[in-house]
């Protein structure tokens, strides 16, 4: 009986220490040559001032999006569509990274990368608020994502956070393991919980 317990102990333990590393191997932010980094998009649905999105970004364990291509924003009208986002005015928009509160004069996003590529509301003349408008919003006007310059702490908005998810070069067929957790309760049942990416 005793031989028995001890062996299911370590069963449980050998069990844990392959979650650990599982874990350590699936959640790493970092990747190397032999991946490639795809963004997984997330809007919080609570509005925010630009500074308090940041930081609600970061308890996402993510950050403000930043929206440098073409190629990006296209991506991005389409997340937006696909989660019930309509048209809107820009009092129903979006927080990206993008500020000018460096100099007042040029635009950056918040990892200090200058603003290349632009997709500002030319419409309504945007931007539009040289001197009191220094953070970048984003709307859905029924064709794509356009920006609009707004003042960082004037207006609550919804935060667009962006993680970079790594995944191999040369992907298999199978799908691919994002998220990893292990519990183990007292006795033999320890259980692995994923999310899985397609």
């Amino acid at each position: 009986m005793v031989y028995s317990y001890f062996k299911m102990m370590m069963v449980n333990i050998l069990l844990l220490i392959v979650c650990c590393v599982l874990i350590t191997e699936v959640t790493s932010d970092t990747c190397t040559k032999q991946t490639t980094p795809k963004t997984v998009f997330k809007i919080i649905k609570t509005k925010y001032k630009w500074s308090q999105s940041i930081k609600a970004c970061q308890d996402e364990g993510a950050a403000l999006a930043s929206i440098q291509t073409k190629e990006k924003s296209d991506a991005i009208y389409n997340f937006i569509i696909s989660e019930g986002i309509s048209s809107a005015d820009v009092y129903h928009g979006i927080w990206t990274s993008g500020n000018k509160l460096k100099d007042k004069v040029n635009w950056f996003w918040l990892a200090q990368e200058p603003v290349v590529f632009t997709n500002w509301d030319i419409k309504h003349g945007e931007p539009n608020g040289p001197k009191a408008e220094h953070c970048i919003s984003f709307y859905n006007n029924g064709s794509s994502a356009v920006w609009n310059d707004e003042g960082c702490e004037n207006h609550e908005l919804y935060p667009l956070c962006e993680k970079p998810v790594c995944s191999a070069l040369n992907p298999s067929p199978h799908k691919e393991i994002t998220e990893l957790h292990c519990h183990c309760h007292c006795g033999n049942n320890c259980q692995a919980d994923t999310q899985i990416v397609v």
